[in-house]
């Protein structure tokens, strides 16, 4: 009679050990399977190659910085339905917009960095620029500007959030 409880009660903590063991097997499954099945990291392009030219890209920000000049990005709603007009104001640094510009940029949502898009800009005198940006996701949009305007090159990156009602399918 003294083996019964005895019995019953290794038994318990065996299958409590096993019942553990199967839960932690089946949190370790859902964590590869989400990690293999998302696309929720975004991956810089030319990484490497970024990395071996950075004292480009500090150079670059450097004469960013001498130049003094600014551009201001904003969103609005365009006519098209999944889409958004870009809308772009480059400025001196007398706070004088600069005209004639050649103005491009690469856009994309900072979940699908595969799904970048370049954007061409058209000039609407003044230092205003628009280009129209095709939209499948609300949230944090990067966009990475190169401007060339008298003789020089301006770049800038600016991240925008793009609200959901905004967004298009």
């Amino acid at each position: 009679m003294s083996d019964a409880p005895t019995t019953s009660k290794g038994r318990f903590w065996i299958g409590f050990v096993v019942v553990l063991l199967g839960l932690n097997v089946s949190v370790c499954a859902l964590t590869v399977y989400a990690a293999l099945s998302t696309r929720g990291a975004s991956i810089e392009k030319d990484y490497y190659q970024r990395a071996l030219h950075w004292d480009t890209t500090k150079e670059q920000r450097e004469l960013n910085a001498a130049l003094g000049w600014s551009l201001a990005v904003r969103l609005e709603q365009a006519e098209a339905p999944g889409t958004m007009t870009v809308l772009v104001t480059l400025k001196d640094g007398a706070s004088h917009g600069i005209r004639n510009a050649k103005l491009k940029a690469e856009a994309f949502h900072t979940g699908h960095r595969e799904r970048a898009v370049t954007l061409k800009f058209e000039s609407l005198g003044e230092g205003e620029y628009r280009a129209t940006l095709p939209v499948e996701f609300a949230g944090n949009w990067r966009f990475s500007f190169i401007a060339d305007a008298v003789g020089m090159t301006f770049t800038s990156e600016q991240d925008v959030l793009l609200l959901e009602q905004s967004a298009g399918a």
